[in-house]
Order: structure tokens, then C-alpha cells, then sequence
């Protein structure tokens, strides 16, 4: 796990509750509608908006998921024009791709998740 994508949030009741940064919690959304769930939400299209980051990308480049995160951003641009609504389903053709081209770097994409 990239310890740098931690923090630490407190909360009166619990000691330390560890969430992800704003920048991986919008690669870790838009890799997991694209990857795992192969639907694009509401809550996926805000997550990117409000949080993608160049750190978001660097991330993306590191751990092979480049793809996931480019399409979340066309998804958004077409929601942002109006040419597509939500929740928009995946096309299996571009799930395939996303999910080659992750492999033929050598790892799949549940690999990346510890």
C-alpha cells in the first residue's frame, strides 16, 4: 500500500480511522466502476470531478491503471456536454480493453489492492 495515499482522520469515539487521499480515493472510484463493477454512477462522476488530481495520475501510472482513469475523465467530459447520462453501463468491448491492457503490464488488477 502507498502509505503516502493514508491519512489519518479523528473521530471522537474512535482512536484513528485511516481513509485514502482525495487524489487515490478518485483513482481507487474510477478504477474500481471501470475494472470491477463495469458501471459509471453519480457518486463515481463526482468523486473524479472534485478530487482528480495530478497526483491522482502519477498514481494511475504506477500502478498500471492509466486506462481506468482516462476513461473516467472522457465519461466525464461527455456527462459534462450532455452526451451521455447516468449511470452508464460499461460496454464489454471497453472493459475487455481496459482489463488487457492492465494485464499485459504484468499485473491484474486485483494485485494492485494490498
Amino acid at each position: 500500500m502507498h502509505a503516502e495515499a493514508l491519512r489519518a482522520c479523528k473521530d471522537e469515539r474512535i482512536q484513528e480511522i485511516r481513509a485514502l487521499e482525495n487524489y487515490a480515493e478518485a483513482l481507487a472510484a474510477a478504477s474500481h466502476a471501470i475494472y470491477k463493477e463495469k458501471i459509471y454512477t453519480l457518486n463515481d462522476y463526482f468523486t473524479v470531478k472534485e478530487w482528480i488530481s495530478n497526483e491522482s495520475l502519477r498514481l494511475a501510472e504506477e500502478l498500471y491503471c492509466e486506462h481506468a482513469l482516462e476513461l473516467a475523465m472522457e465519461l466525464n467530459r461527455r456527462i459534462e456536454s450532455s452526451s451521455l447520462s447516468l449511470p452508464y453501463k460499461n460496454p464489454s468491448a471497453s472493459m475487455v480493453s481496459a482489463v488487457i491492457e492492465k494485464t499485459l503490464h504484468g499485473f491484474s488488477y486485483e494485485s494492485n489492492l494490498t
